[in-house]
């Protein structure tokens, strides 16, 4: 049976209570909701117009209207996190950096967007506006760490970060960050293109260095300024000044591996070893990818005392990792001479060509358009195969498959690659390779500038004395606002005694207005070639119109001085803009154009240096030519600064076709173009020639020649050397390892110089390149073979901050070892972030392979900032010191008189003799280029080389001048001459510190 349910009077008054108690919450909730929405609506209101008022500069007002926001509490956490971003804009834009920086901070995890936005800011002000560089790299962490995200926040990080690691010097670790957010950047092949600009592209010194004086006087105790100071400290060879801050460092952060890292660029960059062991005591295996660990191993493994075989193979261990590593290649190759296995060496030296060669494929296809479009993909994938870098090959062809937006299919195809070495048992570790450093690696303190116990002997000062001597000259480069190629790259300048009374005078080469003007008459007019004549006692006199030199047509770029017909008087020959002239010197104090008689007359395409040299061991001088591009005078090219730079700059020579040199035969005063049957021509495809050597390289008696190409691989032509015969020439370079130095790929090479910087008898090479390059220097290994030996050298180091030219390799300070000296000055004013004018550079040698930097001693005519090209060196005022000329373009030419006699006079290091070497005339040329002069002392043996060519656009002095050290007096003197023969001084009651003028066959000292 069913019974009905019944409510008694108080069950329905709860059934009523809780319908009107329902009803209440219904609309209560409904009236949250909508007061929510309404207060959601307002917030939105109220951001909006803040919003406005912030982009319109109405900082006030929007800042009222956020506090506003922010005090009622209205809005949900993304809207009040980005009313906190606004806020701090607005205080940012007031110039409040510290209150921006603290709202900023205020905005938290749980709102990515803004809080990315955020960080990226904070970080960027914390960095340029307050100088906290450690608290901004903090920061940029937590967008670019293991959880980052894909798109605008992380590539906005990714630059602000590249910013702080390129000021703090640290681009090494930065390429580790790219390799592992690439993938996730809006364009991945833009990034990939920035991955290598980070170690190819030019290092923005002075942009890096204002902004490192900016911050230290923001917060000089900030660790992360001070590590960009030391850092930018070692890259500009103050190496006492980086070691004073990084020892800071360590105490403020012992644990922090960028310092250790830091540590290890200085010991690497001064060669010091014993500076690496703390820092590798400190780093933990994971602080450095194997690479870095098998380049520190073999490093180390040549500076300790290891054995040719530890050598090999700690070499060997790096080369397996990195098949076309260009310094494994070029050490094992130079091991493996001198160990006799010669085919080895080639055959790692043809490996490393075939690397260079790819290095610069790689470079021109990522270099435009920009970003590389994807039809090149495919070709970068391959070119990065044939470079043997692993992490880029899987790169380009995972976005050749996948294509740009596919993040995770990228990231798997490069994951396993960004540090692919696998640790075996007997892999180092830093701990490992700090044991390698014995204690006897320390180094004592330096000797001080006037400790006569210093290898590098004393100092040399000196001073411009231009103006008193006489030298008004001015080179006019005839800058242009269509920045002509040509107007950049000129300014040459030669020493010649062309009245031969024994003194040096000068021949000034000059440009003018460019494109020089057509006719015959206005191009005369506009001549404005000097020669200036010696006193007899280092002052000059200007004697081009009674020399006959007054109207030397069209623009003039570099001179060569040689008796090419050996009537005792030397000869000019310049090169122009379009043409050659050679100056016959009549023996009166006149020239006279004899070109065209001469077989040299026709348009020529940029001729620049020049090199005399009796190639074939017939007597008379024979001439080499080098020849830059194809420039269009008429139409130029215009180039700008960038894509959204309109600013004219000087074109990349790279743009336009090469020019082959040239190569003449003197057949009785009249050249005969040999280019092609010589072999020259035929190796010369692509070669920029700037600067030519002619010496006798090998040590078989012929002058080969060395020729500096612009961004191409440097030749070595060596003279086959066939008696009777026509000369040949093959090209060696690359088997020779002067093609390019151990970085790999080519240089933009400028000058050359040559000498013996180790006290080994034969000659070295050296090379001015591109400003961050660093200078080269080839040492001589015997029978032809060269090796980099830049960094041991000490030079590459310091001269990286630089863009040199001329360059002189003699002895300035008389201690009887090779300095070097060279001229600088960028080609293009890219202002403010590298320096257009430079200071020159002066190195002192040990006469055992060492270089020491001491231009900040060397006087202010060394210290000032200059657009240095043209270099010579000769004794002027023949008082035992060797004195400079230098060319300014658009300011005055420099002569750097040497102080040395005067500024030390108590020195037994100062002894010296000037030597003028003649050839008889007949087997000889009367100026015997390629005449070696060895004389021996009590202080051992110096072999003194008489070259051809040399410097930049110049003609470097004929007369040898040698520093004798402590000697008083030279025992022997022995001159191979080039035809070969061999003659040999007593010379013991010679008088030194005065010039020895020798002539061939004459077997006695001619007064």
């Amino acid at each position: 049976m069913r019974f009905p349910l019944r409510f008694g009077s108080a069950s329905r008054r709860w059934m009523v209570m809780a319908t009107f108690l329902l009803v209440g919450v219904v609309l209560l909730v409904g009236w949250l909701q909508w007061r929510s929405a309404a207060d959601a609506a307002l917030a939105r209101e109220q951001l909006a117009e803040a919003r406005r008022a912030t982009l319109a500069r109405r900082y006030d007002f929007a800042r009222t209207r956020l506090a506003e926001l922010l005090d009622s509490g209205r809005g949900d956490s993304n809207t009040r996190a980005e009313a906190l971003y606004w806020q701090g804009v607005c205080w940012l834009e007031t110039g409040k950096p510290g209150e921006a920086v603290e709202v900023w901070s205020v905005i938290g995890p749980g709102t990515s967007e803004w809080h990315h936005r955020a960080i990226v800011r904070r970080a960027d002000v914390l960095i340029h506006r307050l100088g906290r560089f450690e608290e901004a790299d903090g920061a940029l962490a937590l967008v670019l760490g293991p959880d980052h995200a894909r798109g605008g926040p992380l590539a906005e990080a990714l630059e602000v970060r590249t910013k702080l690691w390129r000021y703090q010097g640290r681009l090494d670790e930065l390429a580790e960050v790219v390799r592992r957010v690439w993938w996730a950047c809006p364009d991945p092949a833009d990034a990939l293109r920035g991955l290598w600009r980070l170690e190819t592209d030019p290092f923005p010194l002075d942009g890096v260095r204002t902004a490192l004086e900016q911050a230290r006087a923001l917060n000089e105790s900030d660790p992360g300024v001070r590590l960009g100071l030391a850092n930018l400290a070692t890259y500009e060879g103050r190496f006492e000044e980086a070691l004073a801050l990084l020892e800071l460092l360590r105490e403020q952060r012992p644990e922090q591996p960028a310092i250790a890292r830091a540590e290890l660029r200085l010991a690497r960059a001064w060669d010091r070893p014993d500076l690496a062991g703390p820092a590798l005591q400190r780093l933990k295996p994971t602080d450095l990818s194997w690479l870095e660990t098998l380049e520190l191993n073999a490093w180390l493994r040549e500076r300790t005392g290891g054995t040719t075989a530890e050598r090999i193979a700690a070499w060997s261990a790096l080369l397996e990792l990195a098949p076309k590593h260009p310094q494994a290649l070029e050490r094992l190759a130079e091991l493996a001479r001198t160990e006799g296995r010669g085919e080895e060496a080639d055959r790692l030296r043809r490996l490393k060509r075939e690397a260079d060669d790819a290095k610069e494929r790689y470079r021109a296809l990522l270099a435009e358009p920009i970003p590389p479009p994807r039809r090149d993909w495919p070709a970068l994938a391959e070119v990065a195969g044939q470079l043997a870098r692993p992490f880029e090959t899987a790169a380009w062809q995972a976005l050749v498959k996948h294509g740009p937006h596919a993040g995770e299919s990228l990231r798997a195809a490069t994951g396993s690659l960004i540090d692919p070495a696998t640790p075996r048992g007997n892999t180092p570790t830093p701990r490992t390779l700090a044991a390698l450093i014995p204690v006897a690696a320390a180094r004592p303190e330096p000797p001080g500038v006037d400790d006569p116990a210093d290898p590098f002997g004393p100092r040399p000062v000196f001073e411009d004395v231009a103006s008193a001597a006489g030298l008004a000259f001015v080179f006019d480069p005839g800058h242009s606002g269509a920045r002509q190629l040509p107007e950049t790259m000129s300014g040459g300048v030669g020493l010649i005694d062309f009245d031969n009374d024994g003194w040096l005078d000068v021949y000034a080469v000059q440009g003018g207005p460019f494109p020089p003007p057509q006719s015959a008459a206005a191009s005369t007019a506009a001549a404005g070639d000097r020669l200036f004549r010696n006193r007899g006692d280092g002052s000059f006199e200007d004697v081009t119109d009674k020399a006959g030199l007054a109207a030397i047509p069209s623009y003039g770029h570099g001179v060569a001085v040689g008796d090419y017909d050996n009537d005792g008087f030397p000869d000019l020959f310049l090169t122009r803009w379009d043409r050659y002239l050679l100056m016959r010197n009549r023996g009166d104090g006149t020239f006279e154009d004899v070109t065209e008689a001469a077989g040299l007359a026709g348009l020529q395409v940029w001729p620049t240096s020049a090199a005399w040299g009796d190639f074939d061991r017939d007597g008379d001088l024979d001439l080499y030519v080098c020849h830059y591009l194809e420039w269009d005078a008429a139409n130029p090219r215009l180039c700008r600064r960038g894509p959204d730079d309109p600013t004219l700059m000087y074109c990349d020579p790279r743009n336009f076709p090469a020019v082959a040199d040239r190569v003449f035969r003197n057949d009785g005063g009249v050249f005969v173009d040999v280019s092609m049957a010589c072999g020259v021509a035929p190796a010369d495809q692509d070669g920029r020639g700037l600067g030519v050597l002619a010496a006798d390289l090998d040590g078989d008696g012929w002058l080969d020649l060395y020729v500096a190409n612009d961004t191409t691989a440097n030749f070595l032509f060596r003279n086959k050397g066939a008696e009777g015969q026509p000369f040949v020439f093959e090209e060696l370079g690359a088997l020779a390892g002067v093609a390019g130095n151990a970085d790999g790929g080519y240089q933009a090479g400028m000058g050359v110089a040559g000498g013996d910087l180790d006290g080994d008898g034969l000659i070295d090479l050296f090379v001015t390149n591109f400003f961050d390059e660093g200078t080269t220097a080839y040492l001589n290994l015997g029978h032809g073979q060269f090796a980099d030996r830049s960094a041991s050298v000490g030079i590459l180091a310091v001269s990286r901050p630089i863009l040199g030219f001329g360059l002189i390799a003699a002895d300035l300070n008389n201690d009887g070892h090779l300095d070097l000296v060279s001229a600088n000055g960028h080609v293009n004013d890219y202002a403010p972030y590298v320096p257009y004018r430079m200071p020159g550079q002066v190195l002192l040698g040990d006469g055992r392979g060492k270089l020491k930097d001491v231009t900040r001693t060397a006087g202010e005519v060394w210290t000032r900032p200059r657009l240095g090209r043209g270099l010579v060196a000769g004794d002027f005022d023949h008082d035992g010191g060797l004195d400079f000329l230098l060319v300014d373009l658009g300011r005055p030419l420099v002569l750097a008189r040497n102080l040395i006699r005067q500024t030390r006079p108590d020195d037994p290091r100062r002894n010296w003799v000037n030597l003028v070497l003649k050839g008889d005339g007949v087997k000889s040329p009367r100026d015997p280029i390629g005449a070696v002069a060895t004389l021996t002392t009590n202080q051992g043996v110096q072999v003194v080389p008489l070259l051809g060519g040399g410097s930049y656009l110049s003609a470097p002095s004929l007369h040898l001048h040698v520093g004798l050290g402590l000697a008083d007096k030279v025992n022997t003197l022995e001159i191979r001459w080039p035809s070969g023969r061999m003659e040999r001084f007593e010379t013991t009651n010679w008088p030194v510190n005065q010039t020895w003028r020798v002539e061939e066959g004459r077997g006695q000292l001619v007064d």
